[in-house]
């Protein structure tokens, strides 16, 4: 039989530009559902590891969460997974990534539990895409404001930007 406890994580990536991560996805071969508001996930919060704190507005609704019974913060808990603005399948994997909206940006949550998700994703510390965004957004910045640039990466894997 097969496990399907929850262990959600979000990581902190602010995407603000939609369209260049969705360029970011696709380049990767994942599918980026756009307007799709459901992920999948496990489909429960097993309250056995740490509450996402990216999921809440403030520091005072996230310490309030944590603050909450064990069947109180399950049942809380569970009101708000699943649902998301934009969604991205990765083949192979079973469970999805939704993107949250969170003020002026989106947020990337997934359920690493899966183990093809959790090969690709890990487990929180970071996106595998969020350096190419971050440069196709200093690309589109900089050509906006009329300024030519170069990229190249250094030996550590570091991007250079030349601009003039």
């Amino acid at each position: 039989m097969e496990s399907t406890i929850s262990h959600v994580v979000t990581c902190d990536l602010q995407i603000k530009d939609i369209d260049i991560f969705e360029q970011c996805c696709k380049s990767q071969g994942w599918k980026f559902n756009r307007g799709k508001t459901e992920y999948k996930y496990a489909g429960y919060w097993a309250d056995d590891s740490p509450v996402p704190g990216l999921l809440f507005d403030s520091e005072q609704e996230y310490q309030r969460v944590l603050s909450l019974s064990h069947q109180d913060r399950k049942t809380y808990m569970e009101t708000l997974l699943g649902k998301c603005s934009h969604s991205i399948t990765i083949p192979g994997c079973r469970h999805e990534v939704g993107l949250i909206k969170k003020k002026d940006h989106y947020v990337p949550i997934w359920d690493w539990w899966d183990s093809q998700l959790k090969m690709v994703l890990g487990t929180g510390e970071s996106f595998p895409v969020a350096q190419q965004y971050a440069t196709e957004v200093v690309k589109k910045t900089l050509t906006q404001q009329g300024l030519s640039w170069s990229f190249e990466q250094d030996n550590k894997g570091n991007t250079i930007i030349q601009t003039y």
